[in-house]
């Protein structure tokens, strides 16, 4: 699983373009939240429901995506969690998951 690339509005994961998205377990999901500025608790349950080795969460090319501190600890509890805007995040996610199971969100836009 690679990310190709992120540009506003638009994520290519293995040359399939999407717009936000879930990467759990190398499987890729599109968000369905009616919010993509927040995340909702359903998708904090998906992030670590495999027991990753880390979570990360790509907040957008503005960072405009706000974790709440309640996902961060509920996240964090058991996982490394890492934020970042969305292209370090989709960065790291390429770099680390070589070696590591690793979740992510990203959020496309603002």
């Amino acid at each position: 699983m690679s990310i190709n690339s992120t540009d506003f509005g638009e994520i290519v994961i293995n040359g399939k373009k999407y717009n936000d998205v879930l990467i759990i377990d190398n499987q890729v999901f599109d968000r369905t939240t009616d919010d993509t500025h927040t995340i909702s608790n359903n998708e904090s349950e998906k992030l670590i429901e495999n027991n990753p080795d880390v979570v990360i969460i790509g907040t957008g090319v503005f960072g405009g995506l706000k974790v709440e501190e309640r996902i961060k600890e509920k996240i964090g509890k058991n996982d490394e969690l890492i934020i970042m805007k969305t292209k370090n995040a989709a960065e790291k996610y390429n770099e680390l998951s070589k070696n590591k199971r690793v979740n992510i969100l990203l959020h496309s836009t603002c």
